[in-house]
Parts: structure tokens; C-alpha cells; sequence
């Protein structure tokens, strides 16, 4: 047991190291020490930490531009998410799949997905998230020039937004704002 739990640290400082390397744009060592975090998680047998492990390669991917691998990592992390009942992680796993699908235009797709994500993160009032969807979904109501509703959307991730007082997705929303009434 004691080595299990050294395993499980390393893997989570490998983690760390990754999100440090992520954050600064070094996106190729962050997949090495995500690629070992997950190594270690799956010697551990960690399935929560083989699944974020999996979205922490998604993300590298994504911003690397690799559609196809990132959304492998994302589908990994979200079926993993979903057998071990953690469901912010699946909504997580759910809104990096909506992105793909809305970077490839494929904007029904997307909206599908976010609207579960954010049926579930009401649920288990997750109010960053559904600030976050919400803000996504005024996004994809953009790109389908349906304004009232990119409206609604980022009006709602506005009013979350004032709730938990977070500034810089206030600013998101405020922008998002502007950006519809300027198309209108």
C-alpha cells in the first residue's frame, strides 16, 4: 500500500510539472510528464487518475492542434470519468468534446453536448462550470447567428459570474455581450 501511495504522488508532482510547462506554452514537455503521470496512474490502477491523466493530454493536444488525438484523450477521459461516477469530470471530458466539435464547425454536435453539460453541472451546482458552458453555448448561438440566444447565454454566465464573483469571466460575458450587439 505504502508504494501505491508513493506511486500516486509522483504521478500527481509529474502532473503538476505538466500544468507548469502547459501554462507557459512548453507543450512538449508537458505531454512527457503527463504521458508519465498516466503511466504512473495506470501502474497504480488509479482509474480517476488515468482519467484526468487522459484530459490533461487532451488539452496539450488540443492547443498542439491535434483534433484527433486530443478528442481520443477527451473521449478516454470522459468514459472513465463516467464508470467511476465522477461527474465534473465528465462534464469537463464533455466540454473539451463540445469544442472539437464546435472548432470543426460542427455546431449542432457542440450544442448538443453543452446542454448536457450544463443539465448536469445545475445538478450538482457546479457554478464555475455552468458559467463556463454558458458562456460556450453563447459562443455557438453566435457562429448560428442566433443572437437572442447567444444573448441569453452570455447573460447567464454573466449573472453566475456576479454570484461567485469571478472578474475575469465577468469580463468574458461582458465581451461576449458586445460582440451580439454589434452583430445585431
Amino acid at each position: 500500500a505504502k508504494e501505491i501511495s508513493n506511486i500516486m504522488y509522483i504521478a500527481a508532482i509529474k502532473g503538476k510539472l505538466g500544468d507548469c510547462e502547459y501554462d507557459i506554452g512548453n507543450y512538449d514537455l508537458a505531454l512527457d510528464f503527463f504521458n508519465e503521470e498516466l503511466s504512473l496512474f495506470t501502474d497504480s490502477k488509479d482509474n480517476i487518475g488515468i482519467a484526468i491523466s487522459h484530459g490533461h493530454l487532451g488539452s496539450v493536444l488540443l492547443q498542439k492542434g491535434e483534433l484527433d488525438k486530443s478528442l481520443n484523450h477527451f473521449q478516454k477521459n470522459y468514459d472513465l470519468a463516467k464508470k467511476n461516477g465522477s461527474r465534473k469530470i465528465v462534464c469537463y471530458a464533455l466540454g473539451n468534446i463540445a469544442l472539437i466539435h464546435n472548432i470543426r464547425g460542427q455546431y449542432n454536435q457542440s450544442l448538443k453536448i453543452y446542454k448536457e453539460v450544463i443539465a448536469t453541472t445545475e445538478d450538482i451546482y457546479d457554478l464555475m462550470g455552468q458559467a463556463q458552458t454558458y458562456g460556450n453555448l453563447g459562443i455557438i448561438y453566435k457562429n448560428l447567428n442566433e443572437y437572442k440566444k447567444s444573448e441569453f447565454s452570455y447573460n447567464r454566465q454573466l449573472e453566475i459570474a456576479n454570484k461567485i464573483n469571478d472578474k475575469h469571466m465577468k469580463g468574458k460575458a461582458i465581451g461576449g455581450i458586445a460582440i451580439v450587439y454589434q452583430k445585431t
